[in-house]
């Protein structure tokens, strides 16, 4: 009798561990589906004239927000003015919060300074993400006045310290830009961003809950080359702006073009369109409106596979 019972459990053997593997393997699997990423300020810039038109902006000097996509916008803003930037980005239910300043804007050295919150984990108990994280900016740019044209050389410098569910993070990454404004009309930008590092947030869900762990990354890296045209050009406020750019990413290979337009009616009321296309297309849309010294921008992502956000500015010229 002890023979033949060892040899059932001998016999049972192969299909114990087929059960155990696959009991291991739906485990891994569901801890797997609650992973959720997301990587702070990589592309994602501040303002919501700049979202609106798709991130075209980069060669248009129209205000401080411009300055995260190209630093050597500062020695040429149209209009100088201090924000308040507020992005809920509902893909990840994430928060960021920005104010920005210029400083000696328009001058042949312009300085422009940033600080700003991103956060998650804060709304509900049931946030994917828990994490916390301080942004300080600082970009500065030089203007080489010619006979018949203006170039500006600018660098941004962007300074990240997180906290996640245990440890502490920091990180900084750089940009470089060149403006090229050879008529009140038309200008010309080359942006190389991703020098240095980010911080990325993980999270994933197990028997203890939601567990969010950051970490540092080389930054994306890119090259960028934009081109704005505004019509009319003697008008301190055109009627139409179109703005295009094209973006080269040197780590995942992908080259996305984006596009921007505006419209303005009374010096105003601004209606903004842009669309933006590498892994999909993302069509975004937002709207303006300015009274006296102060304007409220407003703009959305609609489509929740591209990355739904909503995004509203205040801006105080000063």
């Amino acid at each position: 009798m002890e023979g033949k019972r060892r040899k059932r459990i001998l016999q049972g053997g192969p299909a114990l561990g087929v059960i155990a593997g696959l009991i291991v393997l739906v485990h891994s699997v569901s801890e797997g589906q609650g992973t959720t990423e997301y990587k702070p300020a990589t592309w994602n810039f501040p303002g919501a004239r700049s979202a609106a038109l798709g991130n075209a902006a980069s060669s248009d000097p129209y205000d401080i927000e411009g300055m995260y996509q190209n630093p050597a916008v500062l020695s040429f803003l149209r209009n100088p003015s201090g924000v308040l930037d507020y992005r809920h980005d509902w893909s990840n239910r994430v928060s960021q919060e920005k104010t920005a300043v210029p400083i000696l804007a328009g001058h042949k050295t312009s300085f422009g300074v940033g600080i700003g919150v991103e956060n998650s984990g804060k709304l509900t108990r049931n946030e994917a993400l828990s994490f916390t994280q301080l942004d300080i900016d600082a970009a500065c740019a030089f203007r080489f006045p010619g006979a018949e044209s203006d170039v500006s050389l600018g660098i941004l410098c962007e300074f990240r310290a997180g906290r996640d569910d245990s440890l502490s993070h920091t990180a900084a990454q750089f940009s470089v830009g060149l403006l090229y404004a050879p008529a009140a009309g038309p200008s010309y930008s080359i942006v190389y961003r991703g020098l240095g590092k980010t911080i990325a947030y993980s999270s994933a869900s197990g028997a203890g809950g939601n567990s969010t762990r950051g970490r540092l990354e080389e930054s994306p890296r890119s090259l960028e080359i934009g081109s704005t045209m505004r019509f009319p050009d003697l008008y301190r406020t055109p009627l139409l702006t179109f703005s295009v750019a094209g973006e080269r990413d040197f780590i995942s290979r992908i080259f996305r073009l984006k596009g921007g337009m505006e419209m303005t009616f009374f010096k105003m009321l601004n209606l903004r369109m842009g669309y933006a296309k590498a892994e999909t297309a993302q069509l975004s849309c937002g709207a303006g409106f300015s009274i006296a010294l102060f304007s409220l921008d407003y703009a959305i992502m609609p489509s929740e596979q591209s990355g739904q956000f909503n995004e509203v500015t205040l801006k105080v010229a000063i």
